[in-house]
């Protein structure tokens, strides 16, 4: 925990630390976790390609290396369309 606390001091656009405690094993491909430090919130706002995602960490499987699907999906939603992808589901947003 001390670890994870000079993590937080040292990086201030960090709000928390996890520690992924046991292998993926559900069918949204989340997996439970620990707050080793920080603000118990696992909501985040992830920019990528000119998009906004809003999720809670904790209950929505994301993996930067799947780049290209969320690009995607920025174009599906940019064009008016609806989306529904794993723990994703919404309108184009504003």
């Amino acid at each position: 925990r001390l670890i994870a606390q000079a993590i937080l001091d040292k990086n201030p656009r960090l709000r928390s630390v996890v520690n992924k405690t046991a292998s993926i094993a559900t069918e949204y491909r989340t997996f439970p976790m620990e707050l080793l430090a920080g603000d118990p919130d696992l909501t985040v706002e992830l920019k990528e390609h000119g998009a906004v995602f809003s999720f809670d960490f904790a209950a929505v499987y994301w993996n930067s290396r799947l780049q290209h699907e969320h690009s995607r999906l920025e174009q599906i939603m940019s064009s008016g369309g609806e989306v529904g992808a794993g723990g994703f589901r919404g309108p184009r947003g504003a």
